[in-house]
This record gives C-alpha cells, structure tokens and sequence, in this order.
C-alpha cells in the first residue's frame, strides 16, 4: 500500500480505479465531504491487480478508504463510498 496511505491521521486517503475525474474534491466538496486529503485514481485495473493485489479489486470502478495505517473500506458504488465517508471520521 505503498503511496496509498494517508499523510495525516485525521483524514483519509481515497485510492480510485477507474475513469480519470470519477472524482474531485469538488464533487466531494458538493457532497459535504471534508475528511479526504489525497485522491489518487489508476484507470488500469490490470496495474492496480499486479500493483496492489493486497486490495483486491476486481472490477472499475473501485473506491478504497485509507486512514494513515491501513486500508479500511472498499465499495464499486459510488454513493455507498460517499454514505461512508460522511458518516466515518479517520479517529473512529
């Protein structure tokens, strides 16, 4: 999970396989989402399996929350991946 991590312990970390601009901190912004630091978005989900087989991801798109140790949600729905983060803090 390397890069994947969070920097900071009160925020999460979004890891993204699928389209380019699936998701900004606009969008997120719109939705009342303020817990997310970093956005990082693979489109190859045959790199992001050889890369980070640990996750497995299965098909795109993929949504993985981190917090600064480890990853700690994984959903293919969109607005499941936005019901978690505005109802989960990193501290929780």
């Amino acid at each position: 999970m390397n890069g994947l991590l969070s920097d900071e312990e009160d925020k999460y970390s979004l890891f993204i396989t699928g389209p380019l601009d699936s998701i900004t901190y606009e969008i997120l912004e719109e939705n009342n989402i303020r817990n997310v630091n970093t956005i990082r978005v693979e489109n190859s989900l045959q790199y992001v399996q050889d890369r980070y087989g640990a996750l497995n991801i299965v098909r795109t798109p993929a949504y993985v929350v981190l917090n600064d140790k480890v990853a700690v949600y994984k959903t293919y729905d969109m607005e499941d991946l936005f019901d978690f983060l505005q109802n989960n803090e990193p501290t929780d």
